[in-house]
Order: structure tokens, then C-alpha cells, then sequence
């Protein structure tokens, strides 16, 4: 992904985290980018080398403690992405919370029952 701001944001957000290239590069291979040294830094930067590798974006937003991709194309669909899967996620919690409501709501019928059953015997000295 050749785009002007990645090479921006990693240079804003590695000086902002007070990294040398060649410590940012050994993070990153720490991290098991190992293709990432002080001289790819310094490409990516300058723009003359592209990030391919989406995990390469994702280990460096972490490294660095922000998006690489903020004001770029890919950063909105990112962005975009990432919104779905939240509300996937919050409908799914909600699909789960209702069929637990569902079971709860039929407990509670089946004790009224239990509990009038109970109070017709002893209204009628079965017990």
C-alpha cells in the first residue's frame, strides 16, 4: 500500500514515541516482522518502499500506539470494517441476552405454577 500518510504517520508517531528508526526496526523484528530493519524505516518513510503486508500495518499501529492508516483510503475502510464488526458483536450479545430472557421468563411461568399449585393443595388441606 503505497500512500503518502503511512509513511507520514509512521514517522510522526515514532518520533512522538522518541524511536530511533533502528529501534522502531527491532521492535519490529522482535515483534517477528523480520524483514524490518533501520534502512526499511527510512523507505517507508521517505515513501520509497510500501507497506504490503496488512499485519506489518497492524504491528506497527501497535508498536507505535496509533493507526498508521489515519487519512488514508484503507484507514476509512478500515475504519468501516471495524464499526461493523462492533455492531455484529453488540447483536450478537443482544440475540444472546433475549434467549436468556426467553429461558428466565419460562422459569418464572413454570415457578408461578409450582407456587399456585402449591396454594390451591393447601387451600384444599392436601398438605
Amino acid at each position: 500500500m503505497n500512500d503518502y500518510y503511512i509513511g507520514e504517520n509512521v514517522r510522526m508517531l515514532r518520533k512522538s514515541a522518541g524511536l530511533s528508526q533502528a529501534q522502531l526496526a527491532e521492535k519490529m523484528r522482535a515483534a517477528g516482522r523480520d524483514t524490518w530493519w533501520q534502512t526499511t524505516v527510512s523507505r517507508v518513510e521517505n515513501n520509497s518502499q510500501a507497506v504490503e503486508d496488512l499485519e506489518d500495518l497492524e504491528v506497527l499501529g501497535d508498536i507505535l500506539k496509533g493507526s498508521v492508516t489515519k487519512g488514508t483510503p484503507l484507514g476509512q475502510r478500515m475504519k468501516v470494517f471495524s464499526e461493523k464488526i462492533v455492531w455484529m458483536n453488540i447483536e450478537s450479545r443482544l440475540h444472546r441476552a433475549e434467549e436468556a430472557l426467553a429461558v428466565a421468563l419460562q422459569n418464572l411461568d413454570e415457578a408461578k405454577q409450582l407456587v399456585q399449585m402449591k396454594r390451591e393443595k393447601q387451600d384444599n388441606g392436601d398438605d
